[in-house]
């Protein structure tokens, strides 16, 4: 655990495009242009999650990095923060945190039938894709509705690999 809190990315709030996501993105090319490919960097998320395409975008940024990644929960990964958390190389979560696994959720406002059922296809395949990353890195097979875990419930299902401070 030494120098877990060294270099740090933190994950907060609501994940979505715009604001948020560049500063994370800022945030996370600083560290790495700081530290050495073999250096641990540790991502704290406390993150009620948020959109399903840019959550999937940071997924994609820390898998890509090829860094040594350690993600802990402190608090919750709802959502989108929960499948960033798969990306990273070791999982971690406080004990008194939780994680919460659902189905993609979309509000469909304002749109012509044909610009809803694009939408709707578009997001059949982003929660393909979220749904392929939990089952390929936890012991899920299958995500119907919602399901939310404490810290024993998320380590024996997979979703992390440790609870911090055990």
């Amino acid at each position: 655990m030494k120098g877990l809190f060294k270099r740090c990315i933190f994950l907060t709030g609501r994940i979505e495009p715009g604001e948020a996501f560049e500063k994370f993105v800022s945030n996370f090319g600083r560290v790495i242009s700081i530290t050495e490919p073999e250096d641990e960097i540790t991502l704290v998320i406390n993150s009620v999650g948020g959109d399903t395409q840019t959550g999937l975008s940071i997924y994609d940024l820390i898998l890509g990095s090829g860094r040594n990644i350690t993600g802990i929960v402190l608090g919750r990964a709802d959502s989108m923060a929960l499948v960033v958390l798969q990306a990273c190389k070791k999982r971690m979560m406080s004990r008194n945190s939780t994680v919460l696994a659902h189905l993609t959720k979309i509000v469909l406002n304002n749109l012509e039938v044909k610009e809803a059922e694009d939408a709707v296809k578009r997001y059949k395949k982003l929660e393909k894709s979220m749904i392929d990353i939990l089952v390929s890195r936890t012991k899920i097979r299958k995500l119907d509705g919602q399901c939310c875990y404490d810290a024993n419930e998320a380590l024996e299902a997979g979703l992390v690999d440790e609870i911090y401070g055990a």
